[in-house]
């Protein structure tokens, strides 16, 4: 067991930040995501939902029937492109964020439309023994994700000595770095968080995929208000929107609940740490931050007489968002293959299964249950000297709450936790259970509709079917460009037409919300919103199509963005594209035959001239939004 932990490794942005040495090794095998019925040479160039006019409906894979131009699907991952050239001579470097054995992280802006990034250099020479391969999974993973808690990637570029991905820039750090300053969290940040990575790991279920490295590492604090918090930043270097928000929303708990036990948050004696040999640094820490006599009250013993003393609107939630990272340990199952063997993630996360070599997607369900022990306790569960003794304790699934630590922790934070790490796998509890646990109770939202809910359905009514040309650029668009606190409004609507939290809205899901709305519809009306918004030809409105649909056009067909989305096509910038060009990007991006590259041209010819000037695009586009043909 003595080299066990040089197997959990992962390569991210927090490994490069910290200048952390792994070894040089993946542990995926591309064949795993290969299907007997389909016969694949390489995954980067054709992923599992590739259309191919030969194959028949895969039931495993999902794969749609492709006879005409109008039924390719159109999704985010075919707007994620590999770029051409040299990364640096389209963005400019900000500043340098960390380095470390895999390469550099960069905070960088876009020379062309301003927008501000993360550049994540991977050198090839560092890899050494790992297969570029690898990494182009890492982004083939990437390129299928759009969800509000888990990070974007917009493009990457390939050299001849470097793999650059341009990603979404989250850069107030990490939970880790979050705990190390403040030795734990208060209860109700940690349902924040939780409900966070609880509803993003069922979109990754729904997508078959395992993260397989959950850890505080890998989750960034990713702020809303990121306008706010610039012009803050700018004010005060030493401003962090996170521990701001926690000092603030605990002195408004302090008000609403002085008649209950207080609990030290911060003290010389109590303070935990997660390395022991860090504990006089952390400490320094967090009484430079908090002061000797900053505290916050615990939330009182159940009660059913006592009201919830919670306010959401009081609470500044926006400075508590996540984004899950790290792709690099993640797994793609199928109904065939769902177990593993190889041994994934970071040791003191790993569940007893992953160990044992035979695991698949709950061993997410078990990192869990240590991120909510680590962040209200700021202890892991199971801690050693060494990693055999972690491993030891890891595969026996013997922990306590020591008293110390877990003062104050309320009986249902301890009963999820339990839940997560149950040792039996067919006992540990299943992820939608677990969002739906009375530890979230006071996080539940109204499933009322409001009067700007009922517009927005209203305005789906009217929606029409739109040329694969026009679906491109509001892909592209909605993906590269919507704004943080809108997406926020629309995402808390689809988890209302949600009602199961599976990210795919079904007719009757929607049929059912017009009713509740009491906005009259019938049945074919449903179908034709459904229609309209099934960019991926799979009879339900995803996550992804909803928002693409739902948000202002307005706010997204702007001089600059349209300017933008011209270049996506025009990548030589000449000043005009064509209908045979645009075509190309399709069959490109889709594998589709040359009979349907033709019907795809012909369709553009309906709306456009065959010389496209960026002028002639701002001008078709904009009234293609307004239903205009």
């Amino acid at each position: 067991m003595g080299t066990l932990m040089g197997n959990f490794c992962c390569v991210d942005n927090d490994d490069i930040i910290y200048n952390r040495n792994y070894p040089k090794s993946f542990t995926d095998d591309l064949d795993e995501v290969n299907n007997k019925s389909i016969k694949k040479s390489n995954f980067s160039r054709m992923p599992e939902d590739t259309i191919v006019l030969e194959y028949s409906r895969n039931k495993d894979l999902g794969m749609p029937i492709v006879n005409s131009a109008s039924n390719i699907p159109i999704s985010t991952k075919d707007v994620i492109i590999a770029k051409k050239g040299n990364p640096f001579e389209d963005y400019e470097i900000i500043t340098k964020l960390g380095e470390g054995t895999f390469g550099k992280v960069y905070k960088v802006r876009n020379k062309t439309n301003n927008s501000i990034r993360a550049m994540k250099q991977i050198g090839k020479y560092w890899l050494g023994d790992i297969n570029d391969k690898e990494v182009m999974k890492e982004i083939e993973i990437l390129k299928k994700l759009n969800h509000p808690y888990i990070i974007k990637l917009y493009e990457y570029y390939v050299t001849d000595d470097s793999i650059f991905l341009i990603n979404e820039l989250c850069d107030e750090g990490d939970l880790h770095g979050k705990i190390r300053k403040l030795g734990k969290f208060p209860e109700f940040i940690v349902k924040i968080i939780m409900l966070q990575v609880f509803k993003a790991l069922i979109y990754l279920n729904e997508k078959r995929i395992i993260h397989g490295d959950l850890k505080l590492e890998n989750i960034l604090v990713a702020c809303y208000d990121d306008k706010d918090n610039a012009h803050q930043k700018e004010k005060n270097k030493k401003y962090d929107g996170f521990i701001e928000a926690i000092k603030h929303d605990m002195e408004i708990t302090n008000q609403k609940i002085n008649s209950f036990n207080t609990l030290d948050m911060i003290n010389g004696k109590e303070i935990s740490n997660i390395n022991r040999r860090l504990k006089e640094k952390h400490q320094r820490e967090a009484i430079n931050s908090y002061g000797t006599n900053f505290r916050f009250r615990a939330k009182p013993k159940s009660n059913k007489n006592s009201k919830n003393i919670y306010d959401l609107k009081e609470f500044k939630i926006s400075n508590y968002g996540i984004k899950l990272i790290d792709f690099g340990c993640s797994k793609m199952f199928t109904r065939t293959k769902k177990n593993f063997s190889d041994i994934i993630g970071t040791l003191v996360y790993c569940s007893p299964e992953v160990i044992a070599n035979n695991y698949n997607e709950s061993c997410d369900i078990w990192s869990c249950g240590v991120l909510m022990y680590c962040m209200l306790s700021g202890n892991f569960p199971f801690r050693g000297e060494d990693e055999e003794e972690i491993t030891r304790k890891i595969i026996s699934g013997k922990y306590e709450f020591d008293i110390e630590n877990f003062n104050g922790v309320s009986d249902e934070a301890k009963d999820l936790i339990s839940k997560c790490l149950k040792y039996d796998i067919n006992k540990r509890i299943k992820i939608h259970d677990a969002l739906n646990h009375r530890f979230f109770d006071d996080l539940k939202e109204s499933k009322n509709f409001t009067e700007e809910d009922k517009i927005k359905l209203s305005n789906l009514k009217h929606l029409s079917k739109q040329s694969k040309f026009y679906q491109l650029v509001l892909t592209y668009l909605s993906y590269n460009f919507s704004d943080n606190k809108l997406l926020n409004e629309l995402t808390k609507l689809y988890d209302k037409l949600d009602k199961n939290t599976d990210y795919k809205l079904t007719k009757g899901e929607l049929y059912k919300a017009y009713k509740e709305a009491q906005i009259p519809v019938t049945e074919e009306e449903v179908d034709k919103v459904v229609n309209s918004i099934d960019f991926d030809i799979n009879g339900t409105i995803e996550y992804e199509e909803f928002i693409r649909m739902c948000i202002p056009k307005e706010k997204l067909f702007t001089e600059e963005n349209l300017e933008n989305a011209f270049l996506l096509f025009d990548t030589e910038k000449k000043g005009f594209i064509t209908p045979s060009e645009i075509a190309d990007f399709i069959q490109s991006h889709k594998n589709i035959s040359t009979e349907l590259k033709k019907k795809i041209k012909n369709e553009i010819l309906n709306i456009a001239d065959e010389i496209i000037e960026l002028e002639d695009f701002k001008k078709l586009m904009i009234n293609l939004s307004k239903g205009e043909q």
